[in-house]
């Protein structure tokens, strides 16, 4: 006869593998790790696209040769 304890750890570690076939499956299809960006990143992102979204835009003659 299982314990509760031995209920509880089987159903916890089906429960890990389940979610780790699913992120598995998701991350197959979507190409990428998806993950949710911090407050802070989506800060540090908006500032660069502030920063650079005139020199991004720019028309192809009027941009600087990088090399």
């Amino acid at each position: 006869m299982l314990t509760v304890d031995a209920l509880l750890k089987m159903r916890k570690e089906g429960l890990e593998q389940f979610h780790n076939e699913m992120k598995a499956i998701d991350q197959a299809y979507t190409g990428v790790n998806k993950r949710h960006c911090t407050d802070r990143e989506m800060e540090e992102g908006m500032n660069w696209l502030e920063d650079n979204w005139e020199e991004q835009n720019k028309p192809a003659e009027d941009k600087k040769d990088i090399k």
